[in-house]
């Protein structure tokens, strides 16, 4: 969504040769752009391009934050976090190997397993007294 802005002067969305490609709220803005200064666009749907335009440059904003913060997440911290927190989530679902049994024990897996045999019970022949 939130690439470089374009440079190069070709219409945008064609070519880029080795250029890494523009933003996708880039290409849009030019499309409105383009739009809005068309002969044939009819008076709405030029105010619809500008609408469009204007919660685009909102939506960069939006993108541009997102990725600033997500540039600070991923630093060598956070990172170690994010193994501890997939760690921890795993552990949950799955258990936890008893390295003496080589068994999973505990974890929501184990738990649904074990659950289901509190739900059997024996049919035998009543003998009566």
């Amino acid at each position: 969504m939130l690439g470089p802005a374009p440079t190069n002067p070709d219409p945008p969305g064609y070519t880029y040769g080795d250029e890494v490609s523009p933003g996708y709220v880039y290409l849009i803005s030019e499309h409105m752009a383009g739009a809005t200064q068309s002969p044939q666009t009819t008076p709405d749907q030029r105010k619809l391009a500008v609408q469009i335009n204007s919660r685009l440059d909102e939506e960069k904003g939006l993108f541009e934050q997102a990725q600033h913060d997500a540039k600070q997440v991923l630093g060598a911290q956070a990172l170690t976090l994010l193994d501890d927190l997939a760690t921890q989530v795993q552990n949950a679902y799955s258990g936890q190997l008893d390295p003496s049994t080589g068994q999973s024990e505990g974890g929501a897996l184990w738990m649904y397993g074990n659950l289901q045999h509190l739900a059997a019970f024996d049919v035998r022949q009543y003998t009566g007294q």
